[in-house]
């Protein structure tokens, strides 16, 4: 019923468990009808779905990271892409890949997208509630079903304004991330003394996000504007952390340091986008039939 609203509990758990998931949500349920009037209870649908912490995606990653990184591993890799590794070295590979939960979990993700983007799409209203702090997970969620809904969010453009409305300004921090950069740490020196920071690592979220949407392209690559060179370029300005993007926690902080960082956007604001961003399998929405992934 579109007329209705659904109330969705983004139940972020340390583990897999859908008894859990099911008690969290008759929790969640009950807490709204105790605060709502019946008039407006009545008019709400509650539902859940289950989505690992970040601290899960934390560690998912780095077992990820080590198994692409290894020297083992970069062997096997290479064999699975020369075609020259037996049967049982790619079951090896695979299977450790699976052990990582890398692709399970933007799987859970992605799955939570489309289900709240089936909604949107047929007229519905949507809350997604959330209690983790520093970072809300279904900031991810919410991001990857505007792009399945709005071709607009598919365009450089569009991406752009996106990740900037509810990514970098939703008090996202990067500074703890890398602090490799000698000039970096000169700039926020003053800033650091007077501001305590307890961030899970944000870039991780990023890369996370990042990786979802490297899915959705692959799977349909002419509904996207820009190409997977033009998601390295924002986690390579993640982890090098000049650009103001990634600095502060308020659009007000990052404007006081305009004068002393620069925008990673700047070269998409021209009227020549570089070339090497551009997916030259894309097709301009206007022309599709079906505007929706």
């Amino acid at each position: 019923n579109s007329n209705r609203l659904l109330i969705l509990d983004a139940c972020q758990l340390n583990h897999s468990s859908n008894a859990v998931a099911e008690m969290l949500s008759q929790t969640f349920k009950s807490s709204y009808a105790s605060t709502l009037s019946s008039k407006m209870f009545n008019q709400c649908s509650f539902g859940a779905f289950l989505i690992p912490t970040l601290s899960r995606i934390f560690e998912s990653f780095k077992s990820f990271k080590y198994l692409c990184t290894s020297k083992h591993a970069l062997f096997g890799a290479y064999q699975l892409i020369t075609t020259c590794a037996s049967h049982d070295q790619m079951c090896q590979f695979i299977h450790s890949l699976k052990q990582t939960n890398w692709f399970e979990f933007m799987h859970s993700f992605l799955l939570a997208a489309y289900d709240v983007a089936l909604t949107l799409n047929a007229g519905g209203a949507i809350l997604i509630q959330s209690y983790r702090y520093p970072f809300n997970n279904s900031l991810i969620i919410a991001i990857l079903a505007q792009i399945m809904i709005d071709p607009y969010f598919r365009t450089i453009k569009g991406i752009i304004s996106l990740l900037e409305k509810d990514f970098f300004r939703f008090s996202t921090n990067f500074i703890r991330t890398y602090e490799k950069n000698q000039e970096t740490k000169n700039l926020l020196h003053d800033y650091e003394k007077k501001q305590k920071y307890y961030f899970i690592d944000n870039n991780i979220a990023l890369t996370f996000l990042l990786d979802c949407i490297f899915q959705l392209y692959k799977q349909y690559p002419s509904y996207f504007e820009f190409n997977d060179l033009f998601l390295r370029y924002i986690i390579d300005e993640a982890t090098d952390l000049k650009c103001g993007n990634f600095l502060f926690l308020s659009d007000q902080e990052r404007e006081g340091a305009k004068t002393k960082s620069y925008s990673m956007w700047t070269i998409f604001n021209q009227s020549n986008i570089p070339s090497e961003y551009l997916n030259h399998f894309y097709e301009k929405y206007e022309k599709k039939k079906n505007k929706n992934l």
